[in-house]
Parts: structure tokens; C-alpha cells; sequence
């Protein structure tokens, strides 16, 4: 599907430049603010390693063999956790074309579900799992394109930011209870993609368009939430990417119907 997406957009970039002084060019002008709703899904994945706890007893009341933090990644650990999901949100932007070349800037913000668990420790009841999730995704990119009459081809690439939990529970084999460690944060990165957009109309556009996001690496301590004085009790570091398709539809504001002349 990825694969696709950037074929067709490499083939419509191909045309562009074929075609980028001439009349057919200026078959539409892409001047102008833009605003609009988009949606979509995808595939990612998270690195997740343990560093260390702080000394104190565990949640399950076993005393630790040091008070002091290990600060070292421990061998094993689970797998990574991979994260499909889809999602829901919207964007706004400005464009200015220049003959065929198009540049511009672009945000957006999106509500999403990208979420996925791994084992820790299968020989406990229940077994350990750890568990990533990323509630939302923003994007703040700078774009270039080509133009070719109604359709626009272009890259985008720039800030990335979202929203994301950890989270590790489990219980143990003798019967003792069961625990959670969990966290909430905010996380920045960045991305880089692209797209095919379609103009239906002077002033509706269709898009499609696939990003690669990279939350970054980032360690975290992590709490029992249901104990509001505890001290945190293990930190990990976790690196939270995604590769996703989304489909847009924008109301363009502004700009003539045909496109200006070439610069001399």
C-alpha cells in the first residue's frame, strides 16, 4: 500500500516537470489558504527496555537487592511492542505556487489509537505485559511540490509531536497480586512523507498522502496510579514510530482560477 502510494506520486512528479511550463500547467492556480478534515491508519512499532527501578519495594512487596537506581538497560525483555491503528483529525495550511513548483506549510493534529502489547513474562498469573499507546499525533511540515494542471504532487517533512502511554502490568506465580506501572506523556520527533492531492473543484481538494512519524527515544518513569504518594517504581525507555496512510478532503481559500504566468 505504502509502495503504491509513493509510485503513483513519483509517476504524477514525473509529469509535473514535463509539463511545468507549459499551458496546461496553468490549467489551476494552488494560491491560498486551505483547511479541512483528514483520516486514515497504519502500522508502527516501539522499542521498549527496561532501565531500572528506584530501590524501593516492589508492587508486589519484594524487596529489591539495592536501594540504589539501576541505570543500566538489563539483558532480555520483551519483545517490542508493534502499534496498529488508525486515525481521525484535521489540518490547515497555506500554498504558493511559482509556475509548475508549489511550496507551502502545513499542520495537523489527530486524535488516534495506535496501541499494542507484548509479553514480559509468560510464566506468571496473569503474565506480565507491557503495553504502548498513543492517544494523539500532530505534525507542524514544510512542503514542495509540482504541479500539473489540477493535480499537485509534493514531499512534506518537518515537526512531529503527539501524546502517548506506557504502561507494564502482570501478577506473579505463588499468588500474590497483581500489579500496574503507568505513565502518560508528552513526546516530540519528527516526520517526513508524501502525497498526491486532487482538485476537484476551484476550491475542494481531494489528498492522499503516507507519513513516517518518529516520536523519539525517551525514558520514563513509571507509577502506580493507584497510589497517588508512591515513588515512581521502574523507568523504561521507549521509541514509539508509525508509517501511515491518510485520505484528506480541503476547502481552499483564495487564489485565481488559473494559475500565474511563469517567472521571466
Amino acid at each position: 500500500m505504502i509502495r503504491g502510494t509513493l509510485s503513483v506520486t513519483a509517476a504524477v512528479i514525473a509529469a509535473a516537470i514535463a509539463t511545468c511550463g507549459s499551458a496546461e500547467a496553468q490549467q489551476y492556480n494552488w494560491n491560498g489558504v486551505y483547511i479541512g478534515v483528514e483520516g486514515g491508519g497504519g502500522n508502527g512499532r516501539s522499542d521498549w527496555n527496561f532501565l531500572g527501578n528506584n530501590g524501593n519495594p516492589d508492587p508486589l512487596g519484594n524487596p529489591n537487592p539495592s536501594r540504589n537506581f539501576v541505570a543500566n538497560p538489563q539483558p532480555g525483555g520483551p519483545e517490542d511492542p508493534g502499534l496498529p491503528g488508525s486515525l481521525v483529525g484535521g489540518h490547515v495550511g497555506y500554498m504558493h505556487q511559482m509556475d509548475g513548483l508549489v511550496l507551502g506549510i502545513d499542520g495537523a493534529w489527530d486524535w488516534s489509537n495506535f496501541k499494542g502489547t507484548s509479553v514480559d513474562n509468560p510464566n506468571r498469573t496473569p503474565p506480565d505485559k507491557v503495553e504502548v499507546d498513543i492517544k494523539s499525533v500532530g505534525t507542524v511540515n514544510g512542503r514542495i511540490g509540482v504541479a500539473n494542471g489540477r493535480w499537485l504532487a509534493y514531499a512534506t517533512g518537518g515537526f512531529a509531536f503527539g501524546s502517548i502511554d506506557a504502561q507494564e502490568d502482570g501478577g506473579c506465580s505463588s499468588g500474590c497480586v497483581t500489579f500496574l506501572n503507568k505513565g502518560s506523556f508528552n513526546r516530540t520527533g519528527w516526520d517526513a512523507g508524501a502525497g498526491i492531492a486532487y482538485a476537484l473543484t476551484d476550491s475542494l481538494i481531494l489528498g492522499a498522502e503516507y507519513d513516517h512519524i518518529d516520536l523519539g527515544t525517551s525514558d520514563e518513569n513509571l507509577r502506580d496510579p493507584n497510589c497517588a504518594n508512591c515513588k515512581f517504581y521502574e523507568t523504561v525507555r521507549t521509541h514509539p514510530e508509525l508509517d501511515v496512510i491518510k485520505a484528506s478532503l480541503s476547502w481552499k481559500f483564495g487564489g485565481d482560477r488559473i494559475a500565474p504566468a511563469p517567472l521571466k
